[in-house]
């Protein structure tokens, strides 16, 4: 994990890799699971599409082994942002979405319900299904705010404000931007910002 902190994405892959190595000696499917969760990340964040999928599917298959429902929800999920990044897979994105959101509000878990609902708001985005899209972004932003979970309501304002650019609707995409500028925290948000601005007033 500090490797992947770190960002060395090699090393991280080779500790991962002797972890998965030592949790098949040990028979733990548990912590192959979670070893399998930080592999697809891995690979996810070095597009490596293929090795990425096929991580986040063995760990669904052994979350249904082990009827562990919130690594399920995070397998589906996972594999949903993946295939969605993909113009050619965003059925079969959304298809894992909804699968997972299903069973996250069956769960009652918040926390998760509230990124894939933002996550099916940038998948109908990419569909140029707006209308379903923005709903979805008000879902994921109204539960942000419950839980608090401010990264969501940030993301789902800052979406929502590139929707109402497509939508010619630049008096509430200010809105929503000036909203996203209160609430971010960090310097890389201050500065998506920043540059949402300069695309909205050039």
């Amino acid at each position: 994990m500090v490797y992947y902190t770190k960002r060395d994405h090699l090393k991280a892959t080779d500790a991962w890799y002797k972890a998965l190595n030592i949790s098949h000696q040990m028979d733990n499917r548990l912590y192959e699971s979670i070893i399998l969760a930080n592999l697809g990340n891995v690979y996810a964040d070095t597009n490596q599409f293929e090795k990425a999928l096929e991580s986040y599917k063995k760990l669904l298959s052994i979350s249904k082994l082990l009827k562990k429902p919130p690594l399920q929800v995070e397998a589906l999920t996972n594999i949903g942002v993946l295939l969605i990044e993909k113009e050619a897979h965003l059925d079969k994105g959304i298809l894992n979405l909804e699968q997972a959101l299903a069973l996250s509000l069956k769960e009652n878990n918040k926390y998760p319900t509230a990124s894939i609902l933002n996550n099916m708001g940038l998948a109908y985005k990419k569909k140029k299904d707006y209308s379903k899209s923005l709903k979805y972004y008000n879902q994921a932003l109204e539960l942000a705010k419950e839980i608090e979970n401010k990264y969501v309501q940030a993301t789902a304002l800052i979406n929502m404000s590139h929707l109402n650019i497509i939508n010619e609707d630049y008096k509430n995409a200010e809105l929503n931007a000036e909203f996203f500028f209160f609430k971010q925290k960090t310097a890389y948000e201050l500065t998506v910002w920043l540059e949402f601005r300069c695309v909205l007033f050039r």
